[in-house]
């Protein structure tokens, strides 16, 4: 006597439900950035990162690990609105600036730093370098 087992539907069906869950997940939980990048060309290291855009709206982080004891920030705007914090390893934040308007500067820091960059509407760039 033979015996059938119904592999095929069951595979189908436990296939579905894990693509469902994968587009649900990503829907609900996002991917850890959100943004819209028109022109944008960017370039994230272990000690510095950067972008310039024609335009950015959205949020995107990136963790650095700078060799001294500094980071130098230099930020041009055109028009728009760019703000960034900076935490170091323990998460305290140690650098909190919106609207930030062309110029550049040092942020002290020591070792690990998650650094996080929200623009609206922000047509120009950032460069953090340590």
């Amino acid at each position: 006597m033979k015996r059938y087992r119904a592999k095929g539907p069951l595979a189908f069906i436990l296939a579905g439900v894990l693509v469902a869950a994968v587009i649900i997940v990503s829907v609900v939980f996002g991917t850890g950035r959100s943004s819209v990048r028109i022109g944008y060309v960017g370039h994230a290291g272990r000690q510095s990162w950067s972008a310039s855009y024609a335009m950015l709206t959205g949020r995107g982080r990136h963790t650095l690990h700078p060799k001294g004891d500094a980071l130098h920030v230099e930020v041009e705007t055109r028009s728009g609105d760019l703000s960034m914090e900076m935490e170091d390893g323990a998460g305290n934040v140690i650098f909190s600036e919106s609207d930030i308007q062309t110029s550049s500067f040092n942020v002290e820091v020591s070792g690990k730093t998650v650094i996080t960059v929200r623009a609206e509407g922000h047509r120009g760039g950032f460069k953090i370098t340590g």
